[in-house]
């Protein structure tokens, strides 16, 4: 190679690294993430830039070669320089774009890495119970808490159908499986249920369940576990504390009316039983037994002497009792009970066809729980000695409420009722102490 071709070379890499510092620069700029889907296209990019970039300046070194007084062929020099160019430049632009990817590539590996790291420790850390299933419902990963709740560690829950984990042969375990299948299929599951540890011993827990999609084809399933064991607590001291708290409420009327001692307790018994007949749910239930222990508190602003009057009351005296209802409902609105309580106290001397006291309401404008105690009222009183006269029998008052079934009593609590008693399935003796203390 004469002194004139190294010349060119010369040029020629240092036109192809002014290029590719060019071009690079702007890479930078777009700050393109490259994968694989585009290394062809960028290969055919780099080579036409590259070789396009020293086509232009091979020729402009030829020209400048030419003015400087070389006298050989310029056109053969700047072809033989174009090609020094065109290759220098094309492998300093594909050496860049393979730098800029696989820097790229690095930091998101490593952010990738990161967020692994943190989903892990959110997973690991976390105090709820958490486990992972496969498309058959095979648990796959449980965090730290999902296995301390249930007793087991996680070289033995690994593979197990999650259902042995939680349930094991306990009934429940069909209702398991089934449930895990339509998490599975798509569905969010919230519920609270029974679950098992590996000891057999049972505990409530609350269960958010939920579809995860991955790269792979089959979807698996999350699930959060919570141990309502405290909470259950807690609500059931709550729930004596207000059981201890309305029953000394309905205690303080009936020292002032001796004559009515035991009534609303004994109204309540049978109020929550025809309740639970009708088929209303367990917390409205609840919330009807709760009123009935204090339907007459408004009783309190009546005087004593009308009260245990032996005899029959008069229009005035009679007047100033209807407005019990009134005064309880007013006692009661400043306490925020789980149920309408209030409301229930106000309603229990309406009638289905506007007959009642104090508001004169008929039909559906009366809570369902107040036509319950409407019906427990009338067949207690009747059935138990008043002041005025002795007791009528549980005969009449069954006749009583079903001569005026539909009219004046709703319809589905007087059935509940006759049915509950002509089935001997209910008796102030001893199924009010099952009803009441075992679920209430």
């Amino acid at each position: 190679m004469n002194i004139r071709d190294r010349r060119v070379l010369s040029a020629g890499i240092l036109a192809a690294c002014l290029a590719a510092e060019i071009l690079f620069t702007q890479i930078l700029k777009i700050n393109i993430v490259y994968t694989h889907v585009f290394y062809i296209p960028v290969f055919l990019a780099a080579l036409w830039w590259g070789f396009s970039w020293g086509v232009a300046l091979s020729f402009g070194f030829a020209a400048l070669h030419y003015l400087f007084g070389f006298r050989s062929a310029p056109l053969e020099e700047a072809v033989r320089s174009a090609v020094f160019f065109g290759v220098g430049t094309s492998i300093s632009l594909l050496s860049s774009v393979f730098r800029i990817n696989r820097e790229q590539m690095i930091t998101i590996t490593r952010e990738n890495e990161k967020q692994a790291e943190l989903f892990r420790n959110l997973f690991e850390n976390n105090p709820d119970g958490i486990v992972l299933c496969d498309k058959q419902e095979n648990v796959i990963d449980a965090n730290a808490a999902f296995l301390e709740m249930f007793g087991w560690n996680i070289r033995e829950a690994q593979g197990l159908p999650l259902a042995d984990v939680v349930l094991g042969e306990a009934e429940e375990y069909q209702n398991g499986v089934a449930l895990g299948r339509r998490i599975i299929e798509g569905e969010l599951i919230d519920q609270k249920v029974t679950r098992y540890r590996r000891d057999g011993a049972a505990f409530p827990v609350s269960i958010v369940g939920v579809p995860v999609h991955t790269d792979t084809e089959e979807p698996i399933s999350c699930c959060v576990y919570r141990d309502l064991t405290d909470l259950q607590r807690s609500y059931e001291k709550l729930r004596s504390m207000v059981h201890s708290g309305i029953e000394t409420f309905g205690q303080i009327i009936e020292q002032r009316d001796p004559y009515t001692a035991g009534h609303q307790k004994r109204v309540a018994e049978l109020a929550l039983a025809i309740a639970r007949e009708t088929g209303m749910r367990d917390d409205e239930a609840e919330g009807v037994y709760y009123a009935s222990l204090v339907h007459d508190i408004g009783k309190i602003s009546i005087p004593a002497e009308i009260l245990s009057k032996p005899a029959k009351l008069n229009e005035m005296e009679f007047a100033l009792l209807k407005g019990h209802p009134e005064a309880g409902a007013d006692i009661l609105a400043s306490i925020d009970f789980p149920w309408p309580v209030s409301s229930l106290v106000r309603q229990h001397h309406e009638r289905m066809d506007g007959s009642g006291y104090p508001l004169g309401l008929r039909g559906d404008a009366i809570l369902p729980g107040a036509r319950v105690i409407a019906v427990a009222d009338v067949v207690e009183a009747m059935a138990s000695d008043r002041p005025y006269r002795p007791s009528l029998g549980l005969d009449a008052a069954l006749d009583e409420i079903a001569s005026g079934k539909g009219r004046l009593f709703d319809a589905r609590a007087v059935d509940a009722c006759l049915a509950l008693f002509r089935e001997n399935r209910f008796s102030w003796s001893a199924a009010a102490v099952e009803g009441v203390s075992g679920k209430y």
